[in-house]
């Protein structure tokens, strides 16, 4: 299976069989993503299996 992990604003960051190696780029970006911080804040983080959505991360975004 051919995982890839996907963060709007930066693009595809990660991309291989690796399923394990995926999901752990997937948590880090996902916790980037929460920080609200640099360039993966408060974007949309998501893990991908032969094309299929695996888990994604939809951050809340507070408008002010």
């Amino acid at each position: 299976m051919q995982y890839t992990v996907i963060v709007s604003n930066i693009g595809t960051v990660h991309e291989s069989t690796d399923g394990a190696k995926a999901r752990l780029d997937f948590i880090s970006y996902r916790a980037l993503s929460a920080t609200g911080m640099g360039r993966a804040g408060n974007e949309t983080v998501t893990l991908m299996g032969d094309g299929e959505i695996i888990e994604e991360h939809l951050p809340s975004k507070v408008k002010s």
